[in-house]
């Protein structure tokens, strides 16, 4: 593996973490929550832009019109992580990521025509699938 994708996913866990520890302490203060919301949206902006394959790089071209969020969802399910550590990494409820996912799984295949569902999809060669 290499030493930056390793870093990465050390990165990654420790936002997970430091999530889950803030939101203890936040208890229902949405304002803190709100920004801790930001800050883990640009920290995770960050880390899925740095993959040593060019995934991201090629993804955001092909697929541009997708939501940012949905450019962060994809790099964490094409690294195959599982949905409890993508949730906790972005700061939301499973419930919460599996709309997301849905979301994303039917925007793919209205607008791409992609055949599968997404998380299958992105972990095979997904640049070889659609023009």
């Amino acid at each position: 593996m290499p030493q930056s994708e390793v870093n990465v996913e050390e990165l990654q866990e420790e936002l997970a973490k430091a999530y889950e520890t803030i939101q203890l302490l936040s208890g229902e203060n949405r304002a803190l929550q709100s920004t801790l919301k930001e800050i883990a949206s640009t920290a995770n902006s960050a880390l899925n832009v740095q993959d040593d394959d060019n995934f991201m790089i090629q993804f955001r071209e092909r697929y541009s019109d997708l939501t940012e969020h949905q450019m962060i969802l994809c790099g964490y399910l094409r690294r195959g992580l599982p949905r409890a550590r993508i949730a906790a990494i972005l700061g939301i409820q499973e419930a919460s990521l599996r709309s997301s996912i849905d979301s994303l799984n039917a925007r793919l295949h209205r607008k791409y025509q992609i055949d599968g569902h997404v998380t299958t999809w992105i972990l095979g060669d997904i640049f070889a699938t659609s023009g």
